[in-house]
């Protein structure tokens, strides 16, 4: 058997069943070393024709794996047939995770062949998209869309979510209710305005005096308006309240009110006014008659009746027009007045034990010149400082005074001309306060011009924080106070106490929270407070790396603007260079660079446009209409070039903020 045929055999075993063959020549390919081949035909990879007759026999026997060989000889068999994927569910290049092709052998390789299109989740309850991670109706196109829910109004205030594999309306509604302001609250044109207010035909006061509610509101142009037009309601004598005001008294408005009147006395006088009683009106004239007495008056408002007719005093005995009341006279009715007859002189009362003038009320001797002249008793001044009276029917003086002294008024006290002014006053020459705002006395007191002065010069003693009384008022420290401020400069003050001062009353100062603030005023910014985030600073602004969760574009900067920063921008290679020494190596982050309004034309987070200064990696930017947010990217060498990549991946990302501080 040949060399090469024996080989074949023997790694393969039989020749697709053809017999053995020997004594190969070279006119059927055997080479001159014995080693017998045809290759008299052009047979492809795994035949020959090793017998010379123009037929590609197998040359082995094996799995059929795909390469483009029909490894088996079997061409039933299709190429790849044995390879273990082959025929295998597969998951092609699109967006789900759904296995919706197989493996096949195309071209001497295996490939997927899943031609759907992706498979959105929609919200049914079922995992559409073969991603557990992505929430049912993930992909449904009308969740978050808008929607008006079950509420009385027309108004789309509500969003269309997945709820238990269904698409529900969740609308909070509230604001749709109808009041009458000259807007359309339920967004339904057909309801008119003001149709749901609270107030719509509730009882009202129209503008008039009273506060009777005679009529309903209405709503006409966007307001509330009353049909009470039926003019004031008069508070009459009723017992009851007829203008429905709680201020103005039964009978308020009744005509008569306040008239003069004439109660049931037996005088003609109208002595009352009309006054409502209980509901009624009544007289509040409650004499019993008014008597004419002497007084040129009609008194009982009869003039049939002489003046005086009725006076209980006519025909009395009576005293005249003199000093002593002995009754010498009798009383008559002269131009309307009583008169008495009496025209005796008057009989003065003389200190001699009698009641000379018939007045028992005057002591003895009220009618003597002797009695009530001045008089100087038995003391040792000349001041004359008694009055002459009658005592046991004999003139007396009451100057019964010890010595007058002589005290600083301007006066002679003693009568006496050798005394000088204010010898004998205890308040000269004593301890003495001034007339500044202490109350410490620095001066002795002296008679000067009639009034006691201090010649005290020495000012104000101003009460300091000392632990001493400074003003003399017997309180320390009283009302001693500084001004003083928190760490952040908010004013307060502190009182004295003890000679310390101290109790700053100034606003506590504010918890530090993550805000790009220093709110605790103690010069640094958001320490230890943003969580998720660790905080470093250069050249005036504030960085947070935030390390903690990776978020998509939309989120990251979402979390920045929370905490009163922005995804970062780098303006210039400083920056940057200043960015590549804090951020961990190893790690991509979020920028605020993107494209994603405006393919090809890049703005920051907050809708500044690109400035001159980038660092794209390979010198310019990616042109893939779903690659639309830059990245700082690490590299090797502590290069941080930009990359563009899908805003919907997740990566860490770096908040940037203005430093506040000085």
């Amino acid at each position: 058997m040949p060399r090469v045929l024996s080989l074949v055999l023997a790694l393969s075993g039989p020749l697709c069943g053809l017999p053995d063959r020997a004594g190969l020549t070279p006119s059927d390919g055997g080479a001159a070393d014995g080693v017998e081949t045809d290759a008299g035909s052009d047979c492809p990879p795994g035949r020959a024709d090793v017998d010379g007759d123009g037929t590609c026999e197998c040359l082995i026997q094996g799995p059929d794996t795909c390469d483009l060989v029909d490894n088996d000889c079997d061409p039933s068999t299709p190429d790849g047939s044995a390879n273990a994927d082959f025929g295998q569910p597969c998951d092609g290049i699109d967006a789900d995770e759904c296995a919706d092709g197989i493996f096949v052998c195309e071209g001497g390789a295996l490939r997927c062949d899943d031609a759907t299109d992706d498979n959105p989740d929609l919200c049914n309850g079922l995992d559409d998209d073969c991603d557990p991670t992505t929430p049912d109706g993930f992909g449904d196109p009308s969740v978050g869309t808008g929607c008006d829910g079950d509420d009385p109004d027309s108004c789309a205030g509500g969003f269309f979510v997945c709820v238990e594999g269904a698409v529900v309306c969740e609308d909070p509604g509230g604001a749709g209710q109808e009041i009458c302001d000259g807007i359309d609250n339920d967004c339904d044109p057909t309801t008119p305005d003001g149709s749901a207010d609270d107030m719509l035909d509730a009882r009202c006061d129209g503008p008039d005096s009273d506060r009777c509610r005679e009529g309903r509101l209405s709503c006409m142009g966007g307001s509330l308006v009353c049909s009470d037009t039926s003019g004031d309601d008069l508070e009459l004598c009723n017992g009851a309240n007829d203008d429905c005001r709680s201020d103005t008294p039964d009978g308020f408005d009744e005509p008569t009110l306040g008239d003069g009147c004439d109660g049931g006395d037996s005088d003609l006088c109208q002595e009352g006014v009309v006054q409502c009683v209980d509901g009624m009106l009544s007289c509040s004239d409650r004499t019993s008659g008014s008597l004419d007495v002497c007084n040129g008056m009609d008194d009982d408002c009869d003039p049939s009746s002489a003046d005086g007719d009725e006076d209980a005093m006519l025909g009395d005995l009576c005293d005249g027009a003199d000093l002593d009341r002995c009754d010498e006279g009798m009383l008559r009715c002269v131009s309307g007045g009583l008169v008495c007859d009496d025209t005796t002189d008057d009989i003065p009362d003389l200190c001699n034990g009698d009641d000379d003038d018939c007045r028992p009320g005057t002591p003895d001797g009220s009618g003597d010149a002797r009695i009530g002249v001045p008089c100087d008793g038995a003391d040792a001044d000349r001041c004359e400082e008694g009055t002459t009276f009658c005592g046991g029917g004999a003139v007396m003086c009451s100057d019964d005074t010890d010595d007058t002294l002589e005290l600083c008024n301007g006066m002679n006290d003693d009568c006496r001309a050798g005394t000088p002014d204010g010898a004998d006053d205890p308040r000269v020459a004593v301890p003495c306060d001034g007339p500044d705002a202490d109350l410490c006395e620095e001066g002795t007191t002296a008679c000067m011009g009639g009034t006691v002065t201090c010649d005290d010069t020495s000012g104000d003693d101003v009460e300091t924080c000392n632990d001493g009384d400074d003003d003399c008022d017997g309180s320390v420290d009283e009302g001693v106070t500084q001004a003083c401020m928190n760490a952040c400069g908010d004013p307060g003050t502190e009182t004295c106490t003890a000679g310390v001062f101290g109790g700053c009353d100034a606003p506590a100062v504010p918890t530090e929270t993550c805000n790009a603030v220093d709110d605790d005023c103690d010069g640094v910014v958001d320490e230890a407070v943003c969580t998720g985030c660790s905080r470093f600073v250069g050249g005036g602004r504030l960085y947070l790396e935030c390390d903690g969760t990776p978020a998509t574009w939309l989120d990251a900067r979402d979390d920045c603007r929370s905490r009163g920063y922005e995804l970062v921008q780098v303006d210039d290679a400083a920056e940057q260079g200043f960015l590549e020494t804090e951020l961990t190596d190893g790690r991509s982050y979020w920028m605020g660079l993107n494209d994603r309004d405006v393919e090809g034309t890049y703005v920051w987070a907050d809708g500044g446009a690109l400035g001159g200064f980038e660092d794209w990696r390979g010198g310019a930017p990616v042109a893939d209409p779903d690659l639309d947010c830059a990245l700082l990217l690490n590299r090797p060498a502590r290069t941080w070039p930009w990359e563009l990549t899908d805003c919907d991946d997740t990566e860490t990302y770096v908040c940037e903020a203005d430093d506040p501080r000085p």
